[in-house]
This record gives C-alpha cells, sequence and structure tokens, in this order.
C-alpha cells in the first residue's frame, strides 16, 4: 500500500490533480459501464415488448376463443308468467310447452312430537349413538352415490347443534327443529330416479327414531318432477329450471294440466304396450336361441366323445391347444405335416427341416409358428384334421352360448322395463283422474332466441382496440427518436445534477432502444399477415376472413398496419351467421395441403395471431431472455456478461493507476521535502 503524502512540500493539491488524472483514465471503464447500462435498458425494452404480447395473448385466449359473446343470443317467451327463458349461444330452433301438469317440489317430512326443545342435550332423549350418515337426492335426480357422515357429541351437543350440523355438511338437507318437532327437506328437488325415497339414512341407529321419524330408515320420499309437454313431447324434469336444445326453462306455473295429464297416461301406456311386446319378442328369441345352443354344445360334446375315444394324450393336447391355430390350419397345411417328416425332429432340426420344405403357404404359416407348437402339431398330424374339425364345432358353441346369453338379458331388461311401466301407468291413471281433462286450454308458451349482435358487435371492437394500441405501441419503440449524444449518466456525473435533470437526461438516453428493430418490425409484418388469407373449413365461403366481415387493415401509411371495422358489414355477418364469425375467431385448426396440394390454414384468426405472437417471442427470448433467466442464455446477456468482466478488470487497473499516481507524487514530495531540508542546512551555516 503506497503511503499517500499531501502536497505540503509542494504547496500543490495533489488530491485535485490525481482526481484530474483519473477523470482522463476512467474513460474507457465509463464506455463500458455505459454500453452494459444500454444494454440493459435495451433488455428491458424487448422485454416490455414480451410483456405486452403476453397480456393480449391472454386476451385472445379468454375473450375471443372462449367467450361466447360473439354467439351470444336473447331469448323471448310468449307467456312469461307460465314460463320463462333465457337462449345459451347454442340455442336453436322454437320451443314450444304445450301445458304443465305438475311443477317439481322438494321431499319433505315431518316428525312426530318428541317433547324437546332446541336447547335439550342429545343424550337425555336416550340418543347414544355419535355419527349419522345421510343420502339424499341431486341436482341431477338421483341420490349422492356416497352418503355424507355428520359427527357429534350426544353428551354435549343439543338438538340445535345437531340441526347445525346438518346443514352446514352439504349433506343437501335442510333440517329445522321447532316446537318439538323435526322437519327434513330436501334441499334438490324432484323424485329420486329409483324411487327409493329423496332422503335416506344410511346409519344403523335410532337417532331419527328418537327424534319423531320411527325406525324406517326413508325419511323422505315425496319429492315431485316437473311434468310438462314440449313440442309434443310428454316429459319431466327433477327441476323447474332445466335446459332444452339450449334454451334454459323455468316453469313457474300448471296450466292445461288435465289435458297433459291424459297425453301422459296415453304415452305410459304406448310405452307399456311396447314393453310388453318386446317380452314377448324376446321371450321367443331365448327359446331360439337356446335351442341353437343345446344343439351346438350336442355336436360339441358329440365329436369330443369320438375324437377322443381311448385317447387321453390327445384330449389334453386339444385342451392346451391354441384353438385358434388349429381352426387356420388348411388342408396343405395339413398334408405338409403329416409328410413333411417333422415328427420327432426338435429345435435346429425342425427349422432346417421346415426350410427344406418345397415354397409355399404351408412352408411360409410353418416357417413363422412357435417351433413348440409346430412340434405338438406334427406329433399328432394324422389327428390334425379332426381336431380341427372340433375346434370349429367348440367356436359355433360358444357363439351360440354367447347369442343366447345376450337374448337372455334383453329378455330380463324388458321384463324390468314392464314393471317399472306398469308402476308409472298406475300413477299416470290415478293423476290423471285427479286432472281430468277440461276442454279449456291456455295457448302453448312458445320460445325463440335471436343473435345479440350488439353483443358480439362490441366484443370484437374491443379486440380491434387493443390490437391497435398494441400495434401503435410498438410502432412508437420502433420510430422513436436515438439521441446519441446522450450516453447513460455515470455515477460522478449524477452527482453534478438534480433529480429533474437526471430524469430528463434518462428519458433521452433510454430512447431509441428498440429504433427500426427487425425482430419487432417483422413480428409485426407476421401479425398483419394473420389476417389476410380465408379461414379454411368453416362452411360459408361470405363469412370466412376478417375482410368479408368488414375487417381491414388501414390504408394509411402512417398507422402501420392498424385495423379498422365497417360496422354495417360486420353486424350483417353476425345476423347472418354469429357461430360462424365465432369460429372465425377460435376455430382450432392446422395448415395443411388439399388434395390439389395448395395450402389451407383452418386456424382461426386468434389462434393465427396467437401463434405469430409466440414466435416474436421466442426470437425476443432468445436475445433478450425472460425473467429469471441467467444472463448467459441469451444474446444480450452475454454481452452484459463480457461488460462485467470487462468493468472488473478496467477497476482493478484503475487502483493500480491511481496507487502510481500517488507513488509518483508522494516520491515527489519527499524529493521536495528533502531539498528544503538542505536549504535550511546551507542557510544555517551562512550565518
Amino acid at each position: 500500500m503506497v503511503m499517500r503524502v499531501g502536497g505540503l512540500a509542494s504547496g500543490m493539491d495533489i488530491d485535485a490533480l490525481v482526481e484530474k488524472l483519473m477523470k482522463a483514465e476512467r474513460m474507457p471503464l465509463d464506455r463500458t459501464f455505459q454500453k452494459k447500462q444500454t444494454y440493459e435498458w435495451q433488455r428491458d425494452a424487448y422485454r416490455s415488448v414480451n410483456a405486452k404480447l403476453k397480456t393480449f395473448d391472454s386476451y385472445l385466449f379468454d375473450n375471443m376463443i372462449l367467450s361466447g359473446k360473439m354467439n351470444q343470443k336473447t331469448a323471448t317467451s310468449s307467456n312469461s308468467d307460465l314460463v320463462s327463458v333465457t337462449a345459451k349461444g347454442n340455442a336453436s330452433g322454437n320451443i314450444s310447452i304445450g301445458g304443465v301438469s305438475q311443477l317439481a317440489t322438494s321431499a319433505q317430512a315431518v316428525g312426530s312430537q318428541t317433547g324437546a326443545k332446541g336447547q335439550t342435550k342429545l343424550s337425555e332423549l336416550g340418543i347414544t349413538d355419535s355419527s349419522i350418515s345421510l343420502r339424499a337426492i341431486g341436482a341431477d335426480g338421483n341420490l349422492a352415490e356416497k352418503a355424507t357422515t355428520i359427527n357429534f357429541n350426544p353428551a354435549t351437543d343439543t338438538v340445535n347443534d345437531l340441526m347445525k350440523k346438518i346443514n352446514e355438511s352439504g349433506a343437501g338437507v335442510t333440517a329445522v327443529f321447532e316446537s318439538g318437532k323435526l322437519s327434513l327437506s330436501a334441499k334438490n328437488m324432484g323424485k329420486a330416479a329409483d324411487g327409493a325415497g329423496e332422503i335416506i339414512n344410511e346409519s344403523n341407529n335410532d337417532v331419527f327414531n328418537k327424534l319423531g321419524f320411527g325406525s324406517d330408515n326413508v325419511l323422505a320420499s315425496n319429492g315431485q318432477n316437473a311434468k310438462f309437454e314440449v313440442n309434443g313431447i310428454q316429459t319431466e324434469r327433477s327441476s323447474n329450471t332445466f335446459t332444452i336444445s339450449g334454451y334454459e326453462l323455468t316453469l313457474k306455473q300448471t296450466f292445461n294440466a288435465g289435458n297433459v295429464a291424459q297425453k301422459q297416461l296415453a304415452d305410459v301406456n304406448e310405452k307399456l304396450a311396447k314393453a310388453n311386446d318386446r317380452v314377448t319378442a324376446f321371450e321367443a328369441d331365448v327359446v331360439t336361441a337356446n335351442a341353437a345352443r343345446d344343439n351346438a354344445q350336442l355336436a360339441y360334446n358329440g365329436g369330443r366323445t369320438t375324437a377322443f375315444a381311448g385317447k387321453p394324450d390327445l384330449e389334453t393336447f386339444y385342451d392346451n391347444a391354441d384353438k385358434n391355430v388349429l381352426k387356420a390350419l388348411t388342408d396343405e397345411d395339413i398334408i405338409a405335416l403329416a409328410l413333411g417328416n417333422l415328427a420327432g425332429k426338435i429345435g435346429a432340426g425342425l427349422t432346417a427341416a421346415i426350410e427344406a420344405m418345397t415354397d409355399g403357404p404351408a412352408k411360409t404359416k410353418l416357417a413363422a409358428m412357435d417351433v413348440a407348437d409346430v412340434e405338438k402339431l406334427a406329433t399328432h398330424s394324422g389327428e390334425l384334421q379332426g381336431l380341427k374339425d372340433l375346434a370349429e364345432k367348440e367356436q359355433a358353441f360358444n357363439v351360440a352360448d354367447t347369442a343366447a346369453t345376450a337374448v337372455q338379458a334383453n329378455l330380463t331388461a324388458a321384463q324390468a322395463d314392464v314393471v317399472a311401466l306398469t308402476s308409472q301407468q298406475a300413477e299416470a291413471e290415478d293423476f290423471a283422474a285427479k286432472n281430468p281433462a277440461t276442454g279449456t286450454t291456455v295457448a302453448p308458451v312458445t320460445m325463440k332466441a335471436s343473435s345479440d349482435t350488439k353483443a358480439a358487435v362490441e366484443q370484437i371492437t374491443d379486440f380491434v382496440d387493443k390490437y391497435n394500441a398494441m400495434i401503435e405501441e410498438f410502432n412508437g419503440q420502433l420510430k422513436e427518436t436515438k439521441y446519441r449524444d446522450y450516453k447513460p449518466l455515470t455515477k460522478e456525473q449524477r452527482e453534478d445534477m438534480s433529480e429533474n435533470e437526471q430524469k430528463l437526461w434518462d428519458e433521452k438516453a433510454k430512447s431509441g432502444m428498440l429504433r427500426n428493430d427487425q425482430i419487432v418490425r417483422d413480428g409485426m409484418a407476421k401479425m398483419r399477415m394473420t389476417f389476410m388469407s380465408p379461414v379454411g373449413g368453416l362452411g360459408d365461403d361470405s363469412i370466412n376472413s376478417l375482410a368479408k366481415i368488414g375487417i381491414t387493415t388501414s390504408s394509411k401509411l402512417s398507422e402501420n398496419g392498424k385495423l379498422v371495422i365497417d360496422k354495417d358489414k360486420l353486424e350483417a355477418a353476425l345476423a347472418k351467421d354469429p357461430d360462424q364469425v365465432h369460429r372465425l375467431f377460435a376455430a382450432s385448426g392446422e395448415v395443411k395441403k388439399d388434395e390439389n396440394g395448395r395450402t389451407e390454414d383452418t386456424r382461426g384468426i386468434a389462434w393465427r395471431l396467437r401463434d405469430a405472437m409466440e414466435d416474436m417471442t421466442k426470437q425476443i427470448e432468445k436475445k433478450a431472455g425472460k425473467d429469471g433467466a441467467t444472463d448467459q442464455s441469451y444474446g444480450i446477456g452475454k454481452k452484459i456478461v463480457e461488460s462485467d468482466d470487462r468493468i472488473t478488470k478496467l477497476q482493478a487497473k484503475m487502483k493500480d493507476i491511481e496507487a502510481r499516481y500517488w507513488k509518483q507524487f508522494t516520491a515527489m514530495e519527499k524529493a521536495i521535502n528533502k531539498a528544503n531540508e538542505q536549504s535550511g542546512m546551507f542557510a544555517q551555516f551562512g550565518q
């Protein structure tokens, strides 16, 4: 370490002199720092482009591909007091509700008087169990597949505590305890499809017995389905709100109940009659199929008796053999096995014997077979014809047995249908008796859907606005002025400036980081190209490109590819086929060649644009990386690393140079000081 001596002897400001000298020496270091800072700003500018691309990519997916606004529809009901309606994007055709004979209701049951209060502890009612398990009807009209278990402590929990736990359990049951009675209601409407009840207690305990529900595990079974006529068809749903053909309907009142009830009875009678006809037909089929199976079995059993009489080894061979191999043997194969002198040969000898056979189908087949199988067949070559016939009889029996089993299953299913329909017939007869046809009818309630072009126009306009905003920003960066005289400020330069001066300087120094950048320019050109060609495979060629629905690129060169909309043309396309307009943007397709060798692109505009932006993003990431990437993994990062290495070396060099200057000035000061001392001595001698 150099001892620094100030200008005491020389009277010079050595610190200032060294500082000025070092300022000149530091110029290469400052230039390297400024280069590094420029690289970092350029990297950040590229990454800001990618951030905007990512934001717009998410927008495209969420709003142009998944969004239903472009095929949004509105629906009207001719009598919304009876049936209200909303339309989904796939609503099609007209729906007519001819009448509603019954609205859906939830199952509900009330237990007997217990004399208890809400604050009564469960143990005071004699309850010792600590859990119950409930299954209730779901929104789909079926009982839950699994029971919901609800735990409690009878020693500390009250009746109200149990009610709270049931209501919060997600079991699909609402429990209310008032005036000594328990009420249970299914949260979902309708009658359980299997008819077992809508609230089932699957606990092996007497909790509900002690709460006034007796010992029956079916706690509530009086749920009702909505019964109605839609487009002349008699049907039902477990809820009063449901979807048909894209229309979400809500039944509000019954109307034309008697007439519909009579039609429903007639419908059940027709179904029951056809079910009985199926039973009769399947009964005849069963007789025929069983006879065919029995005959095939007799033939097979007889064949076994004849083939294996006194030949247990042959029977064992047959039972262990591949029946498909036996059935596939041709007459030529059997002759080849019998006359080819293959019996007794094993391993390589058998392979050589097959190779020595005359070329033909038999040789080809034997050569392809497993050696062990050929050995077994050759051993029994004299019986192969009989074994082949037996294998065919066994196959015939198996086919007949499978057919008989299938026909019996059909009969069993048809008989079950008859049982179920007989029960439905009794219910329908009872219901029709309670709801006789009056002759007075209300006009059917009709539902119609129409395209809501307003929402679609708003969505497409928003897409164009966001795209144009992104393009305008990129264009601004490409055209941004580059102020070459404004280099990044060094630490020393910043110390001589105010904050406002630093801010203004930095704005000019950062300007033009992507001026005329090739990656951004090429990326924007590819994005513009995605709008040009039609989208293949859509159907209607009058709505297969952006230009045909009124969206084109601006003719102004200054706008550099912005989109403009002809709203009249866009609204006409949406009115004609909103679904195809949506697919024009959202169709997931591919670039392929047609039968004539021409390229066809079936990707929707949004997918094309996303692919073009992905290519641009990858090019930028290759040059500027992405957040979290190491500097060595991308182009600009490597330059930053090189700058850091050069800065480190230059900083070390600056220390050496500064030390050298101080060493030189220190030596000078010492020399002057020594000269001064000698001069003083001479002056003393002169006196």
